[in-house]
């Protein structure tokens, strides 16, 4: 089962602004949701582009449940702290997937 109910949650937005930002219906979400229907790959990487662009680092693997979902300091704090700013000498060590998704929000925000 997806963790696509669970990574909406930690984003704190509604159903229908999370089919907004990765291009479905407000339905197609509460079908993921209620284990109806699981994201295509394609799908499936939208939310991931999309929930790092909104500070929250995630991978394939935790949009199918297949890896447990990062407590997001980003999200707590709205962005005011980072896990990087808590450990700034060894952040990329704990958390090397904070490495990827910066530079692919820098791009889609430059690019």
């Amino acid at each position: 089962m997806s963790n696509v109910k669970a990574i909406r949650a930690l984003l704190q937005i509604t159903q229908q602004a999370f089919a907004d930002g990765i291009g479905c219906t407000q339905s197609n979400i509460a079908q993921y949701e209620r284990g109806q229907t699981e994201p295509s790959p394609g799908r499936a990487r939208r939310i991931v582009e999309f929930a790092r662009g909104l500070g929250l680092a995630i991978s394939l693997e935790h949009v199918y449940g297949e890896s447990e979902l990062p407590i997001c300091t980003e999200v707590a704090t709205q962005g005011v702290v980072s896990r990087r700013d808590l450990r700034p000498n060894d952040w990329q060590d704990i958390w090397p997937e904070l490495a990827q998704p910066a530079t692919q929000v820098e791009e889609v925000a430059h690019g």
